[in-house]
């Protein structure tokens, strides 16, 4: 089970973001593993931890950086390690056996089993973003005031972000 088992989460993209916070609904310690301070700054506003170095003793170790931000002693005692990130990922196999970690490979999937919605469809790419994935505005009514961005945010923290149980 996840529920109380400490998870660190190597990214904040949109694999990262939605990951995060499902492990969170489920009950996990999640620390979101980040280089920009920004994007930072949104993990905790979101209610999860985040730093830049991995934690001593993480249970699991999620990665959806394809660069290689991990080696054997950063990894620590991590007893799992899931690459999720295209090559070169961000850890060899070799290095996380090494380390005494489990590793589960499912490189680039979320590309492979759903590339629309990992970012190839044409409303990301005209750079709707995520207010293309929502209905129509009504044309008359309070609802019809409520802006673009405002609908995007609310879809945001209401369909990706589960409030907790």
């Amino acid at each position: 089970t996840v529920c109380g088992k400490r998870v660190a989460v190597a990214g904040f993209g949109r694999i990262g973001l939605v990951l995060a916070l499902r492990l969170r609904a489920l009950g996990a310690d999640v620390l979101v593993l980040a280089r920009r301070s920004e994007v930072r700054a949104m993990a905790r506003a979101l209610g999860l931890r985040a730093g830049t170095e991995l934690e001593s003793g993480a249970d699991a170790v999620l990665n959806t950086v394809p660069a290689r931000v991990f080696t054997e002693e950063s990894l620590g005692r991590a007893g799992l390690y899931i690459e999720l990130a295209s090559a070169p990922g961000g850890c060899s196999r070799e290095a996380a056996l090494s380390a005494g970690a489990r590793y589960l490979s499912g490189a680039g999937l979320p590309g492979k089993a759903a590339p629309e919605a990992a970012g190839a469809s044409d409303a990301w790419e005209a750079g709707a973003g995520v207010s293309a994935c929502l209905p129509p505005q009504p044309a008359s009514g309070a609802a019809a005031r409520v802006s673009a961005s405002a609908r995007a945010v609310h879809f945001k923290y209401v369909f990706i972000a589960p409030s907790p149980l």
